[in-house]
């Protein structure tokens, strides 16, 4: 008897999915065994077996680029680009009918919070379908010239940290100018990537229009260095990048690499050192840190308006060196929270346009009466420091 105190399933529950015990190669529009050894995709946040997921050999690639091929020369090429518009357009809406499957899916495969693989990654896989849908009979005016004509067979390969959304962004583009498409995703994340593929058959997408073949790094590397292939497109290592570039010189195949790299913050003296501050952490740790666009170092200037004390000695993680903290004056005049009348009225959320619109930029006036209130409570003057605001520490690398 089920007792009135259990809880109903979470909505982002595993019992949503319908998965295969194992899932071959996609090619030519069904599945296919494969002719390599196989292997098993687990979740990372208990290490269960998932799903046996087949390895994709030499011939297995052959078949998969020939797939495409006869796809480009009898089929896509021939659509018109609101023809392929229309499957792009249909894609996109089974995407949002399997959104919840997809996510679940995701987070179980990649080990990614349901929140981000739910509210970020699946809707916009949705929306890189519906945008390039709305491209495909458009091409005459994307700046590449009248008529511009597709390439052909696309090989590609996608990481570990974005798997469905990285092979949104890849495939859309490339079915909307017309072109067929190989594609293989990181061996530790396949799953979401081979339901797509029964969204494909969903859509009725012709068959060898995409084809997704799943292995390892040998696999991958045989893809790219495919003489069938007329372009190649990478996520990944700069190492792998480098290969790449490599064995593909004088190949005549265009090439496309989005390889390893982080990005910096640059705080200048005149910056409001709390906000800063408070973009930039969460801008440091989402996707597990594991994304070329987050912050990993912050450069702070020093200048003579600009107060250095000795901060505590945790470290720096890029660089192990000691961190310092700093201090700014609080009559520095902010970019994002500033008094819009003379009179102290605060509001943060006000726009540069607002701003603009005739009434005074006035600075944060000093400890006192009359002080604006300020969203963040590290904004308030360090104790026996008067006229100064304490912010998070920082890295002087």
């Amino acid at each position: 008897m089920t007792s009135f105190l259990e809880y109903a399933p979470a909505p982002e529950s595993t019992a949503i999915l319908d998965l295969k015990p194992s899932y071959g190669l996609f090619i030519g529009g069904e599945f296919v065994d494969g002719h390599g050894a196989g292997f098993t995709t687990i979740s990372p946040s208990t290490e269960k077996h998932i799903a046996d997921i087949a390895s994709a050999d030499a011939q297995d690639v052959d078949l998969a680029v020939a797939a495409a091929r006869r796809a480009y020369e009898r089929t896509w090429s021939k659509l018109s680009g609101a023809d392929r518009g229309k499957y792009l357009f249909r894609i996109a809406r089974l995407v949002q009918e399997r959104a919840r499957e997809l996510a679940v899916a995701e987070s179980l495969d990649n080990g990614k919070p349901i929140k981000e693989a739910r509210d970020v990654d699946v809707p916009l896989v949705a929306a890189w379908f519906f945008y390039y849908a709305g491209w495909a009979d458009k091409l005459d005016y994307a700046g590449l010239g009248a008529n511009p004509r597709s390439l052909g067979v696309a090989a590609q390969v996608v990481p570990w940290n974005f798997p469905l959304l990285m092979l949104a962004w890849k495939i859309a583009p490339a079915l909307a100018a017309g072109n067929t498409v190989v594609i293989k995703p990181a061996e530790t994340t396949p799953l979401t990537a081979l339901i797509f593929a029964e969204i494909l058959q969903q859509a009725d997408l012709p068959a060898g229009v995409v084809n997704i073949i799943t292995g390892a790094g040998e696999t991958g590397e045989l893809l790219v260095n495919h003489p069938g292939v007329d372009k190649v497109a990478f996520t990944g290592s700069t190492a792998v990048g480098k290969a790449i570039a490599r064995s593909t010189a004088g190949s005549g195949k265009k090439v496309t690499l989005e390889l390893g790299g982080k990005a910096a913050n640059i705080v200048f003296d005149d910056a409001p050192i709390d906000q800063a501050t408070e973009g930039m952490v969460p801008g440091s740790s989402s996707t597990r840190a594991m994304s070329a666009a987050l912050a990993v170092a912050c450069s702070c200037r020093r200048t003579s308006t600009t107060k250095w004390s000795p901060g505590s000695r945790r470290g720096c993680r890029p660089c192990g060196s000691a961190t310092r903290s700093i201090r700014t004056p609080i009559s520095v005049r902010s970019t994002h929270a500033r008094s819009s009348t003379a009179s102290g009225n605060y509001r943060p959320s006000e726009s540069p346009r607002e701003r603009s619109a005739g009434r005074p930029s006035v600075p944060f006036p000093k400890t006192g009466s009359g002080s604006p209130r300020r969203s963040s409570p590290t904004s308030r003057p360090a104790t026996g420091s008067p006229g100064t605001r304490s912010s998070a520490r920082f890295c002087p690398c």
